[in-house]
């Protein structure tokens, strides 16, 4: 069993919680009526303090825990805040400390928009790729400027650290996170339960283990995908470039 923190903080988004919350638990249920007793996780809504946390647009949520008692956890999902992070964080030394220790121990991080705010205050993005709500990119860049933000990227992967720019980029890498804890058939459920296709978005191809396959852009993307698939078929560059939007220059048209 692993054991997964989801962190709720005063003012956090609440689509920053639920939508980890709720696919973790429907990957658990799933695995149940799979009669797959050994892939059931622990997922825990944790925080600095217990007891009712106030999220925006008036919704409240109760924290099971507080992180000081949590000694060892496998993945935490840290969210973003509505409007600037800054006064949060300074709110949030005890966070700030126990996020440096659970990294030091292996702990997988994923930070949800600006709670990538959290990571780089605590030094765990410095030198290493991070992103974070485009509306904060200024901001953090100049706040963080040891921390190499990626402005074109929706998802970041750094060792144990990951990074996402939206809400819709979280819910894809939950679902990479889903077929790491549990495996791909319960993936692929939950996959069809939250998303609008089953086949993987675009952004979870840019967490593949092999990076010269992966590209920040979505249509070289599509293009990539095109031709694994079409391998086969007599291919001119021309026609490709045309299919999909592009010129020969692979550059797009406009």
């Amino acid at each position: 069993m692993q054991h997964v923190s989801i962190i709720a903080l005063d003012k956090s988004l609440g689509s920053a919680i639920t939508i980890p919350l709720e696919m973790l638990s429907a990957a658990n249920d799933v695995a149940r009526a799979r009669k797959q007793t050994d892939k059931i996780n622990n997922v825990e809504i944790v925080g600095t303090q217990t007891g009712q946390i106030q999220l925006t647009g008036g919704l409240a949520i109760q924290t099971q825990r507080r992180v000081q008692e949590i000694t060892a956890t496998d993945l935490i999902f840290v969210p973003g805040i509505w409007g600037n992070p800054r006064a949060a964080i300074r709110r949030q030394p005890e966070l700030l400390q126990w996020l440096q220790e659970q990294a030091s121990l292996g702990a997988t991080i994923c930070s949800i928009t600006t709670g990538s705010y959290f990571l780089a205050e605590a030094g765990l993005l410095n030198g290493k790729q991070a992103t974070t709500h485009w509306r904060y990119f200024d901001d953090f860049q100049q706040r963080y400027p040891r921390v190499k933000l990626q402005r074109k990227r929706f998802i970041t992967a750094a060792d144990n650290l990951y990074c996402t720019g939206s809400v819709n980029a979280a819910r894809d890498l939950i679902l990479h996170f889903v077929g790491q804890l549990y495996d791909e058939v319960i993936a692929n459920e939950i996959a069809r339960h939250f998303t609008h296709e089953l086949k993987r978005s675009y952004e979870s191809l840019l967490l593949a283990q092999d990076p010269h396959s992966t590209h920040h852009d979505e249509t070289i993307i599509k293009v990539q995908e095109w031709l694994q698939e079409n391998f086969q078929t007599p291919i001119q560059v021309a026609t490709l470039a045309e299919q999909f939007g592009m010129s020969t220059g692979n550059h797009p048209q406009k």
